[in-house]
């Protein structure tokens, strides 16, 4: 993730929260079969998706806004990765997205649960890491140093 980056994790309205583990976190899985309607609203938005290696498709920017699938033989773990200059368009993308999965976003640097809807998605982005960077580098990377 670059710094400009502010990430989401989607969890399924049966799933249980994300669990923090050392290395990052356990992130819920949905039935892989349970996403293919939803993706053609992300290659309707986001153009067709890439693959980044097998069994992890992209839809979306490696560098800007996008949404990683990594498939684990029928289930799937969703991550939501949003540029800090993401666009109105890229917000309801992703907020149709997961609302057409019934689910809700987990913001791990929070550890909140966020509706899928664009206000709520564009205030918890401008409140992120990833916002305070991209509207002062200089200052943000001073802070981080004084730790």
């Amino acid at each position: 993730m670059a710094i400009w980056q502010f990430d989401m994790f989607l969890v399924g309205e049966e799933n249980t929260l994300p669990l923090p583990k050392d290395d990052g976190w356990e992130l819920p899985q949905l039935l892989a079969a349970s996403t293919l309607n939803a993706q053609r609203t992300l290659v309707a938005s986001m153009g067709n998706p890439w693959l980044m290696m097998e069994g992890w498709i992209v839809f979306g920017n490696e560098v800007g806004t996008r949404v990683d699938l990594l498939f684990d033989s029928d289930k799937v773990e969703i991550l939501i990765r949003l540029d800090a200059s993401a666009t109105e368009r890229e917000l309801n993308a992703v907020c149709s997205f997961v609302g057409e999965l019934n689910g809700r976003l987990f913001d791990p640097a929070t550890r909140t649960l966020l509706q899928p809807d664009r206000t709520t998605l564009a205030s918890a982005l401008a409140t992120s890491r990833a916002a305070a960077f991209s509207q002062s580098p200089r200052s943000y990377l001073s802070g981080q140093s004084r730790g």
